[in-house]
């Protein structure tokens, strides 16, 4: 995927499974560059359902021109990439730029967070056989999406005659827990799980 700034003329090469991030008033085009269908997992805060982002964008003005090229770094690179980097509107991470973290007992989760601000976690999970996370809440709303694998999600306050406690994913399921809902992810099968995650606006226990 290329991911572009019309306003600005900046321009990123994102290669498969990499994540890019960028702040609000950001214009923002992305490309198809590849042969194979293009999937991309966005996630944003405050989210539609709020009326932010409508009511946001109706305030703005439209963008008449669009460039794909910020020549203003010819003549100086690559000896002025500090200072491009540092006047970059988008940011894409690459696996060295994680925040990585081991949850649950014995190690059987491997996190790794994406970008934390004051709207939003994002990051991915993953299980090895048998591995499990910790029981968790957060102070926010979560959603998963699951890349690999079979997740087992269990919910163990749930009760009641409708209180289902144990769900199963299978890849290209979501799964959207409310703020404050305790919650395990679980991996019974022989397979590793992949899951990318969600939490807005705290990550923090709830």
């Amino acid at each position: 995927m290329v991911l572009a700034n019309p306003q600005t003329g900046e321009v990123h090469r994102l290669e498969p499974h990499q994540a890019a991030w960028f702040r609000r008033d950001t214009w923002h085009h992305a490309f198809s560059f590849g042969s194979e269908q293009l999937r991309v997992l966005e996630f944003f805060a405050p989210p539609p359902a709020a009326g932010a982002s409508s009511a946001y964008a109706r305030q703005q003005e439209l963008l008449v021109d669009s460039t794909y090229r910020d020549d203003a770094w010819l003549g100086g690179w690559p000896m002025r990439r500090d200072e491009h980097d540092r006047a970059a509107t988008m940011h894409v991470l690459r696996e060295g730029d994680l925040l990585w973290r081991l949850e649950g007992s014995g190690g059987g989760a491997l996190s790794a967070i994406y970008l934390s601000t004051e709207h939003i976690t994002a990051g991915k999970v993953e299980l090895r056989p048998g591995g499990q996370t910790e029981v968790m809440s957060h102070g926010g709303d979560k959603t998963l999406y699951l890349l690999q694998g079979t997740l087992n999600v269990l919910l163990p306050d749930a009760d009641g005659p409708k209180g289902q406690r144990w769900f199963e994913l299978a890849p290209r399921d979501g799964f959207f827990l409310p703020e404050g809902t305790r919650h395990q992810l679980r991996n019974f099968s022989g397979e590793t799980v992949r899951v990318m995650f969600a939490v807005a606006p705290d990550y923090r226990p709830g």
